[in-house]
């Protein structure tokens, strides 16, 4: 290739890029980048690639493989791939090999909404946003699903508006919807709450902060949201909250009627949200016909992606949907705390007054259980005063606070104000006068026993058969069809067989379904989802392969065994039909150990929020702990490194006995990832590819 053609597209990029932002310079990036590989000479490449590579690298850690097609991506995730194989700089090659990782994992998850599975995100407002392009070929080409967060507060004088990011030239389309909405929001409170006041402050945050908004395409959502703010703001008996998965487009009038958009964006924005987890589009109903007619288009290429068009011609429509808007009771002590907050100097001394009052009446007649506790073998039923109701010596004490609500919960099963409680009776050093292993009991808020379940089940393969004697522990409870239930795992004592299964939550009684694995669980929990099936995570081991595992599954499919070998395949049961199945890595530093399997910790597996789901993996014989983060699809994945397992696992390596990199690097991790194999329903399948000798 000409050089010349190179140093032309470097000066035109280095004109472009102080006016482009978002996905457009990122594509422009990808346009030089791309010309460079293919010249095919390296004189070239070392002498242009590092001038823009930081520039790439940040747009690509907030590139995201949604709101386009997969070849759009694949193609990205091929330069990025070429770029760190001919990069020399260490620390670049290794951000490009990361950042080639993680989209690759990403472009899963989107390739498994167009084959139809949902994926649970955040219920936030939202709107499609396409990008404003001063390159022709990017022009309505190019956009995202933009967040929107909304803080109202109070006003001296005039309602004020302010936008974050702040605007250059404020926009006057905007600014007028952005009052209207406001204004529409208000007047809806004062039909149906009430008298609201007459100045308020209201700061809205736009989440990509490198855009730029202009029009009244947002109507809609900053409607909602601002109905769903000043419910909080006031303090109302009711809430109003838009779902997960949702999202629209179209401006508002003062009638609430909805304003179609202008021309073809209709389609533009069908587009964008058909490669995003969105299942609901909210858009007005003279938009619906281009919008139907795009996405018939589309699901030509990908007929199982579940994606709903809802047509509305007025809001009113939108706020009586409680599939989409749900309008919740507030507690009473909730808003009674809000209430005190907003005017405390006057609540003080009368609460101050009153909880005295209160405190002495309840601490002596309150027989209601309200805390669980442990010190030593000493287990502890207390009311909210603190005050101890009865007890009961236990045979050992649970590893960790996690672990301790797989032995025993505080739950009101029969709805009556009063609570129960859950216990695993393996932990019971004598109960009733009679030990039992693989026993829950509901007691009473007395104590006394309302139903117990022992778990009997056996099972074996073709070349072993096993006993019965299991240890219990509590996932969770879910209300389902017919009412709710109790959702539990067994694990055979001092063997491998696990199980997981569920009883009739007021009766104990057993229901149907059980999901048999190779190996013990140790923690479990199950995910609700709005809109669609709820899932079950599981942490466990699997003796077949040796390795710790994370699995999901619907709960309604809960049958057949895991993935496993013909020696430990149980009789009679076929692999279960897991949403995902996950191997993960077996560490240098636990084979150095002599450890067979790394194994989960008992009871941690925990949901932060924002989907991610949180575990460790012990190292080795106390060997500190990796920290593994996955996505609720469990298709992306993070590795931390703890210190304990940082230090202990650098001595070694210092010493000669592992071999480098050190622990708490990019690079240890991504051994460790490259070692993560998922069930394809036949096989197990890598997620992260080596990139040794590309």
């Amino acid at each position: 290739m000409n050089p010349f053609i190179v140093e032309q597209k470097r000066i035109e990029l280095l004109n472009s890029l102080p006016h482009s932002f978002g996905r457009t310079k990122l594509w422009l990036l990808f346009d030089f980048y791309k010309t460079l590989i293919e010249s095919n000479n390296q004189i070239l490449f070392d002498a242009y690639a590092e001038e823009f590579l930081d520039d790439f690298i940040t747009e690509l850690n907030h590139f995201s493989t949604f709101y386009q097609t997969p070849k759009i991506s694949e193609s990205l995730i091929e330069l990025t791939n070429k770029l760190a194989s001919n990069c020399k700089l260490l620390d670049k090659k290794n951000e490009l090999t990361r950042l080639t990782n993680d989209l690759t994992f990403s472009l899963k998850t989107l390739k498994s909404i167009l084959d139809g599975n949902n994926v649970a995100v955040s219920s936030r407002i939202s709107f499609p946003l396409i990008e404003k392009s001063k390159n022709q070929q990017f022009e309505n080409s190019l956009g995202i699903l933009e967040s929107v967060k909304i803080k109202i507060s109070k006003a001296k004088a005039d309602d004020s508006f302010l936008i974050i990011p702040s605007q250059q030239k404020t926009d006057e389309l905007l600014d007028k919807q952005i009052k209207m909405s406001f204004y529409f929001a208000l007047k809806h409170l004062a039909d149906n709450y009430g008298r609201v006041k007459s100045h308020h402050e209201v700061i809205i945050y736009f989440e990509n902060r490198s855009a730029c908004y202009e029009g009244n395409s947002l109507g809609i959502a900053l409607t909602v949201g601002f109905i769903e703010e000043l419910t909080k703001f006031y303090n109302l008996p009711y809430l109003v909250h838009i779902k997960e998965n949702i999202t629209s487009t179209g401006g508002i009038e003062n009638s609430g009627n909805v304003i179609p958009i202008s021309g073809n964006h209709i389609q533009n924005k069908v587009e964008i949200i058909f490669y995003s987890p969105v299942e609901y589009f909210i858009l007005s109903k003279a938009d619906e016909p281009k919008a139907r007619e795009k996405l018939l288009a589309l699901k030509e290429n990908y007929p199982n992606r579940n994606l709903n068009l809802i047509p509305v011609e007025n809001i009113g429509e939108l706020l009586d949907r409680r599939s989409l808007i749900e309008i919740k009771k507030q507690p009473i002590v909730y808003r009674a705390a809000k209430s005190v907050k907003q005017n405390w100097i006057a609540s003080t001394l009368f609460l101050l007054l009153l909880i005295i009052l209160i405190f002495v009446f309840i601490k002596d007649w309150d027989d209601n259980p309200a805390a669980l506790t442990q010190n030593g073998s000493l287990f502890s039923v207390l009311n909210k005063s603190g005050k101890i109701l009865w007890t009961r010596e236990l045979k050992n004490a649970p590893i960790n606070l996690d672990h301790s609500k797989m032995l025993y919960r505080l739950i009101d099963i029969n709805d009556d104000g009063e609570n129960e409680i859950l216990l695993c009776a393996e932990v019971m050093k004598s109960l009733n006068g009679k030990n039992e292993i693989g026993k829950i009991e509901c007691l009473d808020k007395n104590g006394e026993e309302m139903w117990c379940y022992s778990f009997k089940d056996s099972v074996r393969t073709a070349i072993e058969k096993f006993g019965n004697y299991y240890h219990l522990g509590i996932i969770d409870t879910l209300k389902e069809e017919g009412g709710a239930n109790l959702y539990l795992l067994a694990n055979l004592d001092t063997y491998y067989p696990s199980a997981v299964f569920k009883l009739e939550l007021k009766t104990g009684k057993r229901l149907d379904g059980t999901l048999w694995n190779s190996g013990t669980m140790y923690a479990g929990m199950i995910k609700r989802f709005t809109n669609q099936t709820n899932m079950l995570y599981i942490t466990c081991a699997n003796n077949a392969f040796e390795r710790a595992v994370i699995f999901s599954i619907p709960t309604d499919k809960l049958f057949g065994t895991s993935p496993t070998t013909a020696n430990y395949l149980f009789t009679g049961k076929k692999i279960a039909p897991f949403a995902n199945y996950i191997l993960l890595h077996k560490s240098d530093f636990t084979e150095y150990s002599q450890e067979r399997i790394a194994r989960p910790s008992d009871g941690g597996l925990r949901d932060l929020a924002d989907n991610v789901l949180q575990f460790t993996i012990r190292e080795g014989k106390n060997g500190g702990f990796s920290i593994y983060e996955f996505n609720y699809g469990l298709t992306a994945c993070e590795i931390k490194i703890e210190s304990d397992f940082r230090v202990k696992r650098d001595s070694l390596v210092k010493k000669g006995l592992l071999s480098y990199p050190l622990t708490d690097t990019p690079e240890y991790c991504n051994l460790l990832k490259q070692q993560i194999r998922f069930w394809d329903g036949k096989q197990f399948k890598e997620i992260y590819k080596s990139n040794v000798g590309r």
